[in-house]
């Protein structure tokens, strides 16, 4: 994990996100540097993150460790921060899919790399964010900010270095982060289910 160049790219998003994208756009990067060296220790940092901030959040509800014990809040937050990361790394990897698939009806540059790439990077705040979850409620609040500006940073990583035509960057944006959309109300709702099951089923036994 090269934290160095973490550190490095949030600091640029949140001073000069312009910059920033010229400075990635200029660097070479390879699928396996951008998954197993950037994405999958982000992500680790993302479940580890969620998982404390579930266990901190669901102890100190009111009556929530007397009705459930510890033992099945940890169950519980351990599916429920496996799921999670599973989740957002199937988005941020399909949606390499969705844009490299749509390149062709927006005139953008259909380059897989440079694809996985914009998504790699435009969701590194919302995944380094998570960190605030050990903050009860108002760690929340600080990855909704997060998950939002990505949005933002993925409209420009999606303009600088797939450059699209000006006058279907939009809608290019748009169609993207409507299949992103459904494809993570899905998912969710896969999640909702298996979660259900699994913690049910440890309940009853």
């Amino acid at each position: 994990m090269d934290f160095s160049l973490i550190i490095n790219t949030v600091k640029g998003f949140l001073t000069k996100p312009g910059e920033e994208w010229q400075k990635i756009k200029a660097q070479q990067y390879d699928k396996q540097t951008l998954l197993m060296k950037i994405l999958v220790p982000i992500l680790i940092i993302y479940v580890v993150a969620t998982l404390l901030g579930t266990i901190i959040s669901l102890v100190i509800t009111p009556y929530v460790l007397q009705f459930l014990g510890f033992g099945r809040i940890l169950m519980n937050a351990v599916v429920s921060a496996i799921l999670a990361g599973v989740v957002a790394f199937g988005l941020i990897y399909g949606g390499t899919f969705v844009l490299y698939g749509l390149a062709d009806n927006f005139g953008a540059k259909k380059d897989d790399s440079v694809a996985l790439k914009v998504m790699v990077f435009a969701n590194i705040i919302m995944l380094v964010s998570s960190v605030a979850l050990i903050i009860p409620y108002i760690g929340r609040l600080v990855q909704a900010a997060g998950s939002i500006y990505s949005l933002v940073l993925l409209f420009w990583g999606m303009r600088d270095l797939l450059e699209p035509p000006q006058d279907k960057m939009v809608m290019y944006y748009v169609v993207t982060l409507l299949i992103l959309i459904a494809a993570g109300v899905v998912l969710f709702l896969l999640v909702g289910v298996i979660t259900s099951l699994l913690i049910g089923g440890a309940m009853i036994r």
